[in-house]
């Protein structure tokens, strides 16, 4: 009987202990724990719950807050760099004018001032032509000029361009258009002939004038 009764106990104990381990078990619940920590802790299931939703929002503020202090940086940054931009100008000169232009054997019409920045030059035959010399000169000694000395010119191209820098950074483009001497004779063409009908129209005008003015001076003296 004894040995039964003994039997019986070391089952109950056995039953017990296997019980125990596995609710234990399922008190045991992994949760996320900081970086420098190690290891699982024993929490209830709501428990850990509520540590793992602190410990992301933790985490969120976190990342939230290094971004913004990344955005202010950089925000930083580019404001010194527009501010450094703008500084460099500061007190510059604008004079963005040419004091001279000219081009090597042939001459600028109009004649150039500065303040004009469209000029045409007349070749004999301008699919001819595969280079021309521009000088200029800058108003301002500060400026810089681009497109000068010897210029390369296919034949479909039809003008030039001098860019003028100022030291401000202000740009300013003359043009030289390239055309065809025939055409310069059809404009002076062109130009005479409506000179000549417009003094033919005032001399008809100034005779009728002189006609009525006779014939009213006359019907007076009757």
């Amino acid at each position: 009987m004894k040995k039964i009764l003994s039997i019986m106990g070391i089952i109950i104990v056995f039953v017990l202990g296997i019980y125990t381990n596995v609710f234990a078990t399922d008190r045991l619940v992994d949760i996320p724990v900081p970086p420098d920590n190690h290891g699982m802790a024993d929490f209830t299931e709501e428990e850990a719950a509520e540590l793992e939703k602190q410990y992301e929002e933790n985490a969120n503020n976190t990342q939230v807050q290094e971004n913004t202090n990344s955005e202010n940086t950089t925000t930083q940054v580019n404001n010194n760099d527009t501010n450094e931009t703008s500084n460099e100008y500061v007190g510059k000169s604008a004079n963005n004018y040419l004091k001279s232009l000219s081009v090597e054997g042939y001459e600028l019409e109009p004649e150039f001032i500065r303040e004009n920045d469209a000029y045409t030059i007349y070749v004999k035959d301008r699919n001819s032509v595969t280079s021309l010399n521009i000088t200029a000169e800058p108003d301002d000694e500060k400026a810089t000029i681009e497109g000068t000395g010897k210029v390369e010119i296919t034949p479909e191209q039809k003008s030039v361009i001098i860019q003028v820098t100022a030291e401000n950074g202000n740009v300013k483009a003359y043009t030289i258009n390239i055309e065809d001497e025939e055409n310069k004779e059809e404009s002076s063409i062109n130009t005479d002939v409506i000179i000549g009908i417009g003094l033919v129209v005032i001399i008809i005008l100034f005779g009728i004038f002189m006609a009525v003015s006779k014939k009213k001076s006359g019907k007076k003296d009757k």
